[in-house]
């Protein structure tokens, strides 16, 4: 951990000048260490930071402790956090993307505030956790730090900040912000994947929304609440949801509030099948954002109309919404997102066979993703990849990007698509005729497919084990899998899968009899 030249002028209530001069000497006597050089009469240099050995902190703080009394060290970490927090407050506001805002001078723009939000991160945490209860720091910094948290991904620091803060505020009797601690844990929760605790917490803060009579946050929360039921899979009550906020929207003429609830309908009706109405939506929507210049806002929604246009067969238009997506989150700095659009991107020319081209998105994806440490990403690129490899049946090539990718599915907890991936590396492994390998992964997509209580799934799985344990000839084993594959696609109602299996069990009931 280091400090700036300005953060260390607030704990010694002096300028960033003296405070270097301060710093020096301590360095001189090796105490702390310069990070970024510059002479001692210059103006402190951006980026210039101070560190310190972590026996010397020990020490150090061990004496501050008690001299604490007459050293004023209480006085000095208010100073720190009061800095922190008017700074980050001022970095945030840089952060939002909403054409028209007053903008602090602390920062000329917001690539300057971001690189001091990076550059203060672990500080900026430290201090949220330090501060005392009564000091605004102690809740309002993860306030201020939602928006750089999710752009960054930094989930745990976001809960755990946002958990804290909501006790704070309980343990005084601070409702109002209570709500805005509780929205920020509901955004942390949705962007964790924790859908059913961020529905409960949005509940809870429509809850504290209807009894200031507040319409408008009401409907701001009803928006957060949709959303998670969205992703939830509860259509029908994200539907009401979202239907009841843009009307009290209508009502107070906020008319950007309702362009995010066209937003959330959007992924809603391409999940329903209704991939042209999802265009409608979102086209709307972007065009909004384009209206008034919020273009991070605008690429999200380019996102999900890339979708609902490929979904809807227009192919040509979706790689366009994908590809003009890459190039805003690009420009707003916004990785993650940069990472998504491109698998989207490279998805989508996959289905449109221009097998090259989604070959360098999906590729350009993966590499992104693993850089920044996306997982998720990586895992959906690398399987997207894989089955463009399948397609041009270079099914060697294909098993290393599928392993993989079933592989990070796993480690994040994504079962689903764990499962959709081992039924194409089991395909692929099969088409080399490694069947051994073939029926071991199909085993595991199965054990995945019970688990999620896929009975098609695992009936599908079961198949293809039985398939391939025949051709090695371990018919008894072949049996029992293709046996379970037919009573599954009974139960499911799949007649036409179930005669194929059984004809396959015939087949390999005479095999073992020979």
């Amino acid at each position: 951990m280091d400090v700036s030249t300005t953060s260390a002028a607030k704990l010694f209530d002096r300028g960033p000048m003296h405070a270097r001069r301060l710093l020096a000497g301590l360095a001189r006597a090796h105490l702390v260490e310069q990070r970024a050089q510059g002479g001692i009469d210059q103006e402190p240099a951006d980026g210039e930071r101070w560190s310190m050995h972590d026996l010397v902190r020990l020490f150090a703080n061990e004496l501050g402790r008690e001299h604490a009394a007459y050293d004023g060290r209480d006085a000095a970490v208010a100073r720190l956090l009061d800095h922190y927090l008017t700074t980050a407050q001022a970095a945030d506001t840089h952060l939002q993307t909403t054409p028209g805002w007053p903008l602090p001078d602390d920062f000329t723009d917001r690539g300057q505030a971001l690189e001091w939000l990076e550059a203060e991160q672990s500080n900026l945490v430290a201090a949220a956790k330090a501060a005392p209860a009564h000091h605004a720091a102690a809740t309002g910094l993860v306030l201020a730090l939602g928006t750089f948290f999710d752009l960054r991904r930094h989930v745990n620091d976001w809960l755990n900040l946002s958990t804290a803060a909501v006790g704070i505020c309980r343990e005084a009797e601070d409702r109002h912000n209570e709500r805005a601690a509780l929205d920020g844990l509901g955004r942390a929760l949705i962007r964790a994947g924790r859908f059913k605790e961020a529905v409960d917490v949005f509940t809870a803060v429509l809850d504290l929304c209807r009894e200031t009579g507040d319409g408008h946050v009401e409907a701001i929360t009803l928006t957060n609440l949709g959303q998670a039921l969205a992703f939830l899979e509860n259509f029908v009550d994200a539907v009401n949801v979202l239907t009841d906020a843009a009307a009290l929207f209508g009502e107070v003429g906020d008319s950007l509030g309702g362009a995010r609830v066209l937003g959330i309908l959007g992924p809603i009706q391409i999940k329903l099948g209704a991939s042209n109405q999802a265009v409608g939506y979102l086209t709307e929507a972007v065009a909004y954002w384009r209206k008034i210049g919020d273009r991070h806002a605008e690429s999200v929604t380019l996102v999900n109309l890339g979708l609902a246009l490929v979904g809807a067969q227009r192919f040509r238009e979706g790689v366009k919404a994908h590809t003009d997506a890459v190039a805003l989150f690009r420009e707003h700095g916004d990785r993650h997102g940069e990472a998504d659009a491109l698998n989207n991107l490279g998805a989508a020319l996959i289905q449109m066979r221009k097998l090259g081209e989604a070959a360098d998105a999906v590729l350009s994806a993966a590499r992104l993703s693993k850089k920044i440490g996306y997982a998720q990403c990586e895992a959906k690129a690398l399987a997207n990849f894989g089955q463009l490899l399948l397609l041009k049946r270079s099914f060697n090539k294909a098993v290393t990007p599928l392993t993989t990718a079933a592989s990070l599915f796993r480690e994040t907890g994504d079962r689903h698509s764990a499962a959709s991936t081992l039924d194409l590396l089991g395909q692929t492994l099969a088409e080399q005729g490694r069947f051994d390998e073939a029926a071991d992964v199909g085993t595991q997509d199965a054990s995945l497919c019970r688990e999620l209580g896929d009975r098609h799934g695992e009936g599908i799985a079961w198949k293809n084990v039985g398939l391939s344990l025949c051709q090695v000839h371990r018919f008894d084993e072949a049996i029992e899998a293709l046996s379970t594959a037919a009573a599954l696609f009974r139960e499911t109602g799949d007649r036409r899968r179930e005669a194929e299996v059984r004809v396959q069990l015939a087949r390999a009931t005479r095999g073992r009899r020979n």
